[in-house]
């Protein structure tokens, strides 16, 4: 579960005249996107798994602004939701050896991070981020695979985020 709109918009736009709440059209879109969209794919694929009796693990990609984020309402309710997705599914399903686990990465060095913030932006982040960089694809590609081979893993949300703390 990899598919993700990042959206910034806070809930009240102070300094504007107008059109000063969240819109809820960027709402829809970014909780279709980030949230919905899990439930309706891993719904039909942990289904189909339970009747083929298939075990496995489902990975969903998170985000750090689960835990809240400025600026940022649908995106980190969205990841927010994506969590406790997670959690419930390793609840209900895992007796049937299908596992639920998150990556919840910090910023990522791609392009959809350059996009949505400016340079001086991420310059900033680089100095509050303890490593002091952003972090790789390849960063998350190994938490997944962690997650994939320690079968132990089961309802966790793991953080790779350079020792970030939103």
């Amino acid at each position: 579960n990899n598919a993700g709109i990042i959206h910034n918009e806070p809930l009240i736009k102070f300094l504007e005249k107008e059109n000063r709440i969240h819109s809820r059209e960027s709402w829809d879109n970014v909780i279709a996107t980030d949230l919905s969209s899990v439930f309706y794919v891993t719904s039909r694929i942990v289904d189909l798994m339970i009747q083929k009796r298939t075990k496995g693990v489902v990975i969903s990609i998170s985000s750090i602004c689960a835990g809240g984020n400025k600026g940022q309402t649908a995106y980190s309710a969205a990841k927010a939701g994506v969590n406790a997705l997670t959690k419930t599914w390793s609840k209900e399903i895992a007796p049937l050896g299908i596992r639920f686990a998150s990556i919840s990465p910090g910023f990522i060095n791609t392009s959809s991070t350059k996009n949505s913030l400016k340079e001086s932006q991420l310059n900033n982040l680089k100095r509050i981020i303890p490593l002091q960089k952003l972090g790789d694809a390849l960063d998350i590609a190994q938490a997944a695979e962690l997650i994939i081979n320690n079968q132990y893993i089961n309802g966790s949300i793991l953080e790779i985020d350079g020792g970030l703390v939103l």
